[in-house]
């Protein structure tokens, strides 16, 4: 290197050589300087620099680069094998986040069972629901339609105590069957369907529905039965007609909204007590064929459907808004025909008959992120990654059309009173919460369960199966103290 700056030098001049301009120089007296090298000539005169073989930025060559495909695509193969949980939020409650408040857990095995039957609870440490079986295979549900009859009250202790009575066990097959047992326990049946879920009423019967025609990969979030109404069931029955062996998911959650209200936070219950819950549900004609109204996922069933007990419902919109009005709603007419319904609750009810505070709203259900949490929590009880994937699919959802640009332009959505928006640490802690005092048990055919509708909540899992799954359901009318 010394050797090449003294060549350059020689080529250059001499670096330190001063000319000095006196009064008398002229431009002919100046010495020549030589022009500056060109880069042919330094890229001559410069020895190259020794290449690095160990430099950790130098980059790949064209060559190797081909190498980087195969290793992406193992990566992108080797994802799914992770747990499924990666890709979940933390689902778990902290124990600081809750009220101590503890619920009293009734007896394992109740005293008042009669002779041709056992009952014990399904899950020890939760004590619900009850379930009721039969002493022998002999034992027919026309026998036990006939004691619940004489014995209302003791299932009512039972109800109160419990939450649910599964009968499990007995020979159950026809609507009428089911219906009998409904019958035998109360006069207070309706077939008036104000929910959400899309149902068809099952034939001859004249109060059995389908539980739901969803498509099997949806889910039905965790509520009580038309719990948003002013004035919803008392008792919800369901019937599981058809059970494939097959089946994967499926399961109707049971939660227990008694002890969710007893645990909640302090702070989070301040806000709901204060604040309350505002409802707003749009409902397109089932005439609409316009995009937004066919694939909106918030938009579930027509207000014709909604209303299918009113006769003039497709052709009268007085009659339609003066029904929404008689059941407490506030009606509106949107663009295309929309049917917009919109009305406040409390976030809490008292049971009608316990005095017990219970956790009693439709957040669950309608708020714009109920369908992206309950994807997450299919997708931790069946190990799913694809539920995962649809779960961060309607996060981005909610993020982008409900709280970024469209507000309250789709199917469904909750806010407090006024139309303040609910804080997402609220939401959350409720829905973990729910989460905690969820049990998930698989239908086994011919199951009839009685649920006391301010107790506990029910959910639907999302399913894949060969066959077919048919749950059927019965509601009853709202308590006498609520009419």
């Amino acid at each position: 290197m010394e050797r090449s700056n003294a060549h350059l030098q020689q080529q250059l001049g001499k670096k330190d050589e001063q000319v000095t301009v006196s009064p008398t120089t002229t431009m002919d007296t100046l010495p020549l300087v030589s022009p500056p090298p060109s880069r042919e000539t330094l890229r001559e005169t410069l020895p190259a620099a020794p290449a690095a073989p160990d430099d950790p930025v130098r980059r790949p060559t064209r060559r190797h680069r081909w190498l980087l495909w195969p290793l992406l695509a193992a990566v992108v193969a080797a994802l799914p094998l992770l747990p499924v949980e990666v890709w979940l939020p933390h689902m778990d409650l902290p124990s600081d986040d809750l009220s101590s408040t503890a619920d009293p857990l009734p007896p394992l095995f109740p005293a008042d069972v009669p002779s041709f039957l056992n009952a014990t609870c399904l899950d020890s440490e939760r004590r619900f629901p009850l379930v009721v079986t039969p002493v022998d295979p002999s034992v027919s549900i026309e026998r036990v339609s006939e004691w619940v009859e004489r014995n209302r009250d003791i299932v009512t202790g039972w109800l109160d105590a419990y939450g649910a009575v599964l009968l499990r066990g007995f020979a159950v097959e026809e609507a009428a069957q089911f219906e009998r047992v409904a019958m035998a326990y109360t006069d207070r049946l309706d077939n008036i369907y104000l929910g959400t879920s899309p149902r068809e009423p099952v034939t001859n019967s004249e109060f059995v529905f389908t539980a739901s025609e969803f498509e099997s990969w949806k889910v039905v979030p965790m509520h009580c039965e038309m719990s948003f109404l002013p004035r919803p069931p008392e008792h919800l029955f369901f019937f599981a007609k058809e059970m494939p062996p097959d089946m994967v998911g499926g399961e109707t959650p049971l939660v227990d909204m008694r002890a969710v209200a007893r645990e909640m936070g302090e702070a989070t219950r301040a806000v709901f007590e204060r604040k309350g819950i505002r409802y707003v549900r749009a409902y397109p004609s089932a005439r609409s064929s316009h995009p937004l109204d066919k694939y909106d996922p918030f938009k579930t069933k027509s207000y014709e459907a909604m209303f299918r007990h009113v006769p003039s419902a497709a052709s009268d919109a007085a009659a339609v808004e003066a029904e929404s009005r008689r059941q407490g709603f506030t009606p509106s007419w949107g663009p295309r025909g929309i049917l917009k319904l919109t009305h406040e609750t409390p976030a809490f009810r008292t049971h009608p008959r316990t005095g017990d505070e219970v956790w009693h709203n439709h957040l669950g259900v309608l708020h714009s992120a109920a369908w992206a949490d309950e994807f997450a929590h299919a997708a931790r009880h069946l190990r799913s990654a694809r539920y995962a994937a649809l779960s961060w699919l309607f996060y981005a959802l909610d993020a982008l059309i409900h709280r970024g640009l469209f507000g309250e332009a789709f199917g469904q959505h909750v806010t407090h009173r006024g139309g303040e928006p609910i804080a997402a640490e609220h939401v959350w802690h409720v829905r973990r919460l729910m989460w905690k005092h969820t049990l998930t048990a698989p239908w086994r055919q011919g199951d009839i369960i009685l649920v006391d509708n301010f107790r506990l909540a029910h959910a639907r899992m999302p399913f894949s199966t060969a066959g077919k799954r048919r749950l059927w359901a019965i509601w009853a009318k709202p308590p006498a103290s609520l009419e």
